[in-house]
């Protein structure tokens, strides 16, 4: 008792209401213990004399008083400074039976607050000695036995004070008894720990087990820990898991069946529990306290014991698994019949071993979570200068993406742009299983549909993880999609406009993303709209830039043909020159020029480039008008005709002698005074290779080149007329001139013979 009430123990770790309750109670004490030791040798001074019923009633109240703040206490509902209150009150409650010099009895009472906090707070044995000394003091008095009066309340109170603290410490929980304690800063409240109570053989088994779980791997822990509980507290069946509070629910992470005789092994498990659907989990993890269940002497009332009783075990012990306040698992360990109950000491050892699971789990976490901050931020990094150095848009999405999915649990990644033009969301790029998805095989979605227009529309990230966890409220006008595996999209914001969505996906497993993963997405989303942004604008700025260039380069194509029309004369010296010029100045595979011959209703090659055109030009090749070939089609309907992809087209007609045609334009040449004299037909080895600007000023060129060809064919005309006129003109001059009717006859013959009029043969 005197180790109670040193100077060290009133004063180790106690805050100021502390302190002075501990002096109080101390001064309580000695108070009393002097009253008695007076009373046995001042045989002159007499007990406090009442009848016993109102004796009896009195000490009642007063014993309530007392216990009424330490019970508001111990529920969080009282500061300590009220009780320090109400122990003073006490005091001056009892102050006149104290000055009264002839009823010194009433020290007696201010034991009592003494005797009823050691009962309640510390050990019930020590409450009994307090009590105990109290009775023999009186009863051993020099001055005689104790009337009933002195004894009976004495006999009632003091017991029903031990009752008390002794039922208050089986039956409370050790969360109110740690709030009491932690409130009053009291020094000898017993510790949770209770290490002292461990013998150097269980002080060497938590060493070692310390040293056995001081390891970053937890499912390694979860392993280790079941085979060291099994060797140092017997039982048949134990189980271990972890609370994953994010998805609500508890994971089973492994098991330990015992069985006699054999070399017994952990088994790792996967199997997942609802919280919400085992309220008996979900009230472990809320209490975070030890619990204790035996079916011999409770029936399995509610679905813990069930289980116990469904699986044949008899006892089981279920320990929480804590760090920081937080319960992060639990651990059960299960007997039979035949092995028996808990003893206090199995008890005690196992919670210290689930303190160092606890502690043990959590620093691994701290240092998974360590490490995958550090990977975070590495592959941030790496992504950054990702983002920097590229300015080819598909590129820097296929490097982007090769950085950001490590960091997720996803099988599928897919970024689409908001096309403001017509309200839909174009693909942009799409990666499926280790593969990459053309983009051009998935038709733009709707705004109003799928997950992805809900995020694109409302601007606000979406996670999907189980179909309980969508709100589909929230998606009313939005087709929400399967509910199978996880979806995570989040918007591509840039200066408060939304350009698009990055979405996330795993078709495979529900609750692949958490909201940690939102927020590192998120975190990703914006530099990544930020660098989508920039090279979109520099894209359109190389293309604007380019198309300028483009059409610059052709209006000086245009310039040198119309140049050419108007100093070559002769058709097929124009033609050639004409596609030639063009093949080098649009950097084509090939380029050729059919006339049509109206005679023979075809269109006949006139010209051609590389050696395929010099082929071609040796067999004269030439293509019935009524065909359905492009050229043909666009001379007959004097419209221009391109085939993107010649391999995806039924008219293509070059195929044996230009293999690397992927994609091909006919352009008609239409005369001025109505008509087609023919076609120019160009060839690309890419496929889609032709812009409407390209194909406005290629038409521009071939309006220009049968004008140029016309002029040609009339000044052909003249030509010949001229030369016919002047054979005539000739002619008559000669036959004037002639002498001889010979002369005459050889003149018209000759005559006939250049003007094609007779065939002289």
């Amino acid at each position: 008792m005197i180790r109670l009430f040193t100077l060290e123990k009133i004063h180790r770790d106690a805050q100021p209401q502390g302190r002075l309750l501990q002096l109080l109670l101390a001064l309580f004490w000695f108070l009393g213990s002097s009253v008695l030791l007076l009373q046995t040798v001042s045989p002159r001074l007499n007990y406090f004399r009442t009848a016993p019923i109102t004796n009896l009633l009195f000490w009642l109240a007063l014993t309530a008083l007392m216990l009424l703040p330490i019970w508001l206490l111990s529920q969080g509902k009282l500061r300590p400074a009220i009780l320090v209150a109400s122990f003073i009150l006490l005091s001056l409650t009892l102050l006149p039976y104290v000055l009264v010099p002839f009823i010194p009895a009433g020290w007696l009472f201010l034991s009592l607050p003494a005797i009823a906090l050691l009962a309640f707070l510390d050990d019930i044995r020590v409450g009994a000695a307090g009590a105990l000394l109290l009775l023999l003091a009186m009863l051993f008095s020099p001055n005689g036995s104790p009337s009933p009066g002195q004894l009976l309340p004495l006999l009632v109170v003091l017991p029903l004070l031990l009752l008390l603290g002794w039922h208050w410490q089986r039956t409370t929980s050790r969360a109110q008894r740690a709030r009491l304690q932690r409130a009053l800063r009291l020094p000898w409240n017993r510790p949770e720990t209770a290490d002292f109570h461990f013998s150097s053989e269980d002080a060497e088994i938590l060493l070692n087990f310390s040293i056995l779980l001081s390891i970053v791997d937890q499912g390694e822990i979860y392993r280790r820990a079941l085979r060291a509980v099994a060797d140092h507290i017997p039982g048949a069946h134990f189980l271990i898991g972890n609370f994953d509070l994010e998805l609500n629910q508890f994971q089973e992470q492994a098991e330990l069946m015992v069985q006699p005789g054999e070399q017994n092994r952990p088994v790792m498990l996967a199997t997942t529990h609802n919280l919400e659907q085992t309220p008996y989990l979900q009230a472990l993890q809320q209490a975070g306290e030890a619990r204790l269940d035996s079916l011999l002497k409770k029936s399995p009332e509610d679905l813990y014991r069930a289980d116990m009783r469904d699986a044949g075990y008899d006892f089981r012990l279920t320990l929480p698994l804590r760090a920081n306040d937080t319960t992060l698992g639990l651990l059960a360990i299960s007997r039979t019949e035949s092995e028996g109950d808990f003893s206090a000491h199995e008890l005690e050892l196992a919670q210290a071993l689930s303190r160092q699971i606890g502690a043990a789990l959590s620093n691994a976490q701290l240092a998974s979570d360590a490490r995958a901050r550090a990977a975070q931020l590495s592959t941030l990094t790496r992504l950054s200068r990702v983002l920097s150095e590229h300015n080819q848009l598909d590129q820097m999405l296929v490097d982007a993406r090769q950085e950001l999915l490590p960091l997720f649990a996803a099988t599928g990644m897919a970024i689409l742009f908001q096309n403001s033009g017509d309200e839909t969301l174009d693909w942009a790029h799409i990666f499926e299983y280790g593969r990459d998805i053309d983009r051009h095989s998935r038709s733009p979605l709707p705004l109003n549909t799928g997950n992805a227009g809900y995020v694109a529309t409302t601007g606000q990230p979406l996670l999907i993880s189980t179909a309980a966890d969508t709100d589909y409220s929230l998606l009313a006008r939005f087709a929400a999609g399967t509910a199978d595996g996880s979806w995570l999209g989040v918007p591509l914001i840039v200066a408060n406009q939304i350009i698009g969505v990055l979405v996330l996906e795993n078709a495979d497993e529900t609750g692949a993303f958490s909201p940690r993963d939102v927020e590192l997405l998120l975190t990703i989303a914006g530099p990544l709209a930020i660098s989508i942004n920039n090279i979109r604008q520099l894209e359109q700025t190389q293309a604007a830039l380019m198309a300028q260039s483009e059409q610059a380069l052709l209006l000086r194509t245009a310039t040198e043909v119309s140049a050419t029309a108007t100093s070559v004369l002769d058709v097929q010296e124009l033609a050639q020159r004409v596609v030639n010029l063009i093949q080098e100045r649009f950097d084509l595979y090939y380029a050729g020029l059919f006339l049509v011959d109206e005679g023979q209703q075809e269109a006949i090659l006139q010209a051609g480039t590389e050696a395929e055109g010099t082929a071609l030009q040796a067999e004269q090749y030439r293509l019935p008008l009524a065909s359905s070939a492009l050229v043909t089609q666009a001379i007959t309907v004097g419209r221009v005709h391109l085939e993107p992809d010649v391999r995806q087209g039924t008219n293509w007609e070059f195929g044996a002698y230009l293999p690397n045609t992927r994609s091909m334009l006919a352009i008609p040449l239409r005369a001025q005074r109505g008509g087609t004299v023919g076609a120019l037909t160009v060839h690309s080895t890419e496929v889609d290779a032709f812009s409407d600007q390209a194909i406005s000023i290629l038409q521009t060129l071939c309006d220009q080149l049968a004008v140029a060809i016309e002029n040609a064919r009339l000044f052909q005309q003249v030509q010949e007329s001229l030369i016919r006129l002047n054979n005539l003109f000739l002619a008559s001059r000669k036959i004037m001139a002639a002498e001889r009717a010979q002369t005459v006859y050889e003149t018209l013959v000759d005559y006939a013979g250049a003007s094609g009029l007779v065939d002289m043969a």
